[in-house]
């Protein structure tokens, strides 16, 4: 079974977040931050495991951390570091190029049915892994002609896909934020109630539980936490109150 280590930096862009345009009434929840107050986290039940430091092994801008089994694949932004679990670094999944095996851009990696997924938004194509690094596929993605966007960021979404849209900056076009996809990749459905602004990523921007069910979604900038409702439209479902510290919207 797949098990996500790292529930990804959302709260490092929270506390980054501006003034919410809905009251507090208007949400499911109201977190308040105290950002004067640091609290203490207890290692006592963990366990420490030091990464091994090499050429090939460095690591920055951690994205995530996966596991599968006895390996720990870590995405440092646009490459793939595959360690054991004593911290043994072991191999870098595929690479920069246009080969069969390699990828022009790591726009989403995810783990599904314990196989590494690589999408490469600019070629319109998955590539898969097994764990142990040898190349297993690649299925190409097919575009939805009768939508004007394109998934860029993509998850897991129970036996589908959910994805992040590419901003589409064409004057007088809305880009919805979020997508369902099929098999295929291809959008089959955009999600209602909240649109992009600008291209501005994040790769942390969201957080499915093990089942790929419960989606929670957020933005740079911003002190919403969003989920997925009914499978068609996107709310709010969290507001981050970091009182006199937000930064108030202009």
């Amino acid at each position: 079974m797949i098990k996500n280590i790292m529930l990804t930096l959302c709260i490092t862009a929270l506390l980054y977040s501006c003034t919410a345009t809905k009251s507090s009434s208007d949400f499911s929840n109201e977190i308040f931050v105290d950002v004067e107050q640091s609290v203490e986290l207890p290692l006592q039940r963990g366990r420490i495991i030091p990464l091994e430091t090499s050429d090939s092994s460095l690591l920055y801008d951690i994205v995530s951390i996966d596991q599968v089994k006895d390996k720990y694949f870590i995405r440092s932004r646009n490459k793939i570091l595959t360690f054991d679990t004593e911290g043994n670094y072991l191999y870098n999944i595929s690479g920069i190029g246009q080969g069969n095996k390699e990828y022009v851009n790591l726009s989403s990696f995810f783990i599904k049915n314990e196989e590494l997924c690589i999408d490469d938004f600019n070629q319109g194509r998955v590539l898969f892994f097994a764990p142990s690094g040898r190349d297993l596929r690649t299925e190409k993605a097919v575009k939805n002609s009768d939508v004007e966007c394109a998934p860029q960021l993509i998850r897991p979404y129970g036996n589908k896909y959910i994805a992040k849209n590419s901003f589409n900056g064409t004057p007088g076009y809305v880009t919805p934020a979020l997508s369902l996809l099929d098999e295929k990749y291809t959008i089959t459905q955009t999600l209602e109630d909240h649109s992009l602004h600008t291209g501005f990523l994040l790769f942390d921007f969201m957080n499915c539980d093990d089942n790929g069910g419960f989606i929670t979604y957020w933005e740079a900038l911003s002190d919403t936490i969003y989920t997925v409702v009914n499978d068609n439209m996107v709310q709010p479902k969290y507001l981050v109150n970091v009182g006199e510290y937000s930064i108030r919207a202009v």
